[in-house]
């Protein structure tokens, strides 16, 4: 009889290790009814079964957290539950190439743990939660190709983990924050065809990782900082279609890898004065 309570107990236990969590449960229920589309999913169809098997969930180990949610590119509708903000333990939110509308929920701030965002490519409209500065172990934010208006938060300086920001192809607007020069790790940053106005900040040029910086038809001005030809791990640098009205002498000849354009800005070349082939910046 012993032995038995002894497996009975050790059967419950494990089948309980793998139950995922209420509050996870209830925050997948909620994605599955106020997401158009979802229900065509497997899984998500009938809502039955463990969630963990739905399409595009994954759990944790013992089956008790979602820690990724990649329902990209399913043809989704409908706007972003803020209850997704309750799945603490969520590393990577894969909602790209969909059709969803209306604002990224400030609650996406509570997730902690997560790694990766991607909401590019759909029809978002909000300005930027500054709560999203407090995923502190943010290592991918890629927002681009939205309705994404207002200024860029300077909470977005506290992302110390974060390599990798693209918000090209928004309507942003405002100033590029200064704090965004404290995001050491930084190696791709993607800023163009926005409405940013006012100088690059200095700090840029101590970005030692920095791969690509593309900042590119904006309405951007000053002076382009010194710094930023001498990044060593720099590939690909394009400010053109801006109003920037100097350079540093270490791009006159845009010696980068990869590429590297600065035309069509307000750079002063007199008739006397050749401009570098292809870069747009006087010689002199």
């Amino acid at each position: 009889m012993a032995s038995f309570l002894v497996i009975t107990c050790l059967l419950g236990c494990a089948l309980s290790a793998l139950a995922l969590n209420p509050v996870d449960q209830a925050v997948l229920a909620t994605v599955r009814t106020s997401m158009g589309g979802i229900q065509k999913l497997p899984g998500w169809s009938t809502g039955s079964g463990n969630p963990c098997t739905w399409y595009g969930v994954t759990c944790s180990a013992d089956g008790q957290y979602v820690i990724q949610l990649a329902i990209n590119r399913t043809g989704l509708t409908g706007s972003i539950p803020p209850k997704i903000g309750q799945l603490t333990m969520l590393q990577q939110l894969l909602l790209q190439e969909n059709d969803l509308t209306g604002p990224i929920p400030p609650e996406l701030g509570n997730l902690s743990q997560l790694v990766q965002l991607h909401l590019w490519e759909n029809n978002l409209n909000s300005t930027l939660p500054a709560s999203l500065g407090n995923l502190v172990n943010l290592q991918i934010m890629d927002l681009d190709t939205n309705y994404l208006y207002g200024p860029i938060p300077s909470t977005f300086g506290q992302l110390a983990a974060l390599e990798y920001l693209d918000l090209d192809t928004c309507a942003l607007s405002g100033s590029i924050p200064n704090e965004l020069a404290q995001l050491t790790k930084l190696q791709r940053v993607y800023f163009e065809f926005n409405n940013l106005t006012g100088p690059i900040p200095a700090g840029f040029s101590n970005l030692v990782n920095l791969q690509v910086l593309h900042l590119h038809a904006n309405g951007l001005s000053g002076d382009i900082p010194a710094g930023l030809g001498n990044l060593v791990a720099l590939e690909e640098l394009l400010l053109q279609n801006n109003t920037f009205t100097s350079a540093p002498a270490a791009l006159d000849n845009c010696p980068l890898a990869v590429g590297c354009d600065v035309a069509n800005n307000l750079f002063k070349c007199s008739s006397s004065t050749k401009c570098a082939k292809g870069s747009g910046i006087p010689v002199c």
